[in-house]
């Protein structure tokens, strides 16, 4: 359950630091459920959040910029928090891993909170950007394909043991429907989105899409609690 009010919707937050999270926000207000979307740039934003999404973007940018407002130790505690809803989208995802490789020299500062290990960049660089209609079984009218964009996308490498006793299972959303990479530079290469409890994780960028069911999935599942 979310801790809005009974008389209020749950504020859906979306990281505003760098990256596409206009679009992420577009998506949120067009949904006809009952939130409120919000703009991040600041703790006191956050405090007023029952969930997040972190937009795809660079990463690393992300993360200095957090570092710089003072955010990231707030972030962290939120996004490894069980009971906060947290959507991360290709830099998002990097940032949500518990591990990552392929940084850049100096490393890569980590918000955690989902049990993956990922490989930066590993689908190719920007001129290698390619898009793919992949099934997700868990979205409305499943048969339609969704139309998932990878730029400069990160890769699941493999999957960590649970951080905690208590951690939630994983459940993987979305594959390709081949293997991008040699298997044994990414074990779980072909998984492009997963789950684990109130966390979820895409490695594409539905934000660049007029579909927006994985917003609603985000919404009415992880943040309403509509099983």
């Amino acid at each position: 359950m979310v801790s809005a009010s009974a008389t209020s919707p749950p504020v859906v937050g979306v990281l505003a630091l760098q990256g596409a999270f206009h679009e992420h926000l577009s998506h949120l207000k067009q949904l006809k459920l009952p939130l409120e979307p919000l703009a991040v740039r600041t703790e006191e934003d956050l405090a007023r959040c029952a969930a997040l999404i972190i937009p795809g973007g660079e990463s690393t940018s992300i993360a200095l910029v957090a570092v710089r407002s003072g955010l990231l130790e707030p972030l962290r505690a939120f996004t490894r928090d069980p009971t906060k809803a947290v959507w991360g989208t290709c830099a998002g995802m990097i940032l949500l891993a518990g591990e990552a490789s392929a940084t850049k020299k100096g490393g890569q500062e980590l918000l955690g909170g989902v049990d993956i290990r990922v490989t930066r960049n590993q689908f190719g660089s920007q001129v290698e950007s390619f898009e793919s209609e992949i099934e997700i079984p868990v979205l409305p009218n499943p048969s339609t394909p969704f139309n998932a964009f990878f730029i400069r996308a990160p890769i699941l490498h493999s999957f960590l043991p649970p951080s905690s006793p208590s951690a939630a299972p994983t459940e993987v959303l979305a594959r390709l429907p081949h293997h991008p990479v040699p298997k044994e530079d990414a074990p779980e290469g072909d998984i492009v989105a997963l789950r684990q409890g109130k966390k979820m994780v895409t490695s594409f960028h539905p934000e660049l899409t007029q579909d927006s069911r994985l917003h609603a999935y985000f919404v009415k599942n992880l943040v309403l609690g509509e099983e």
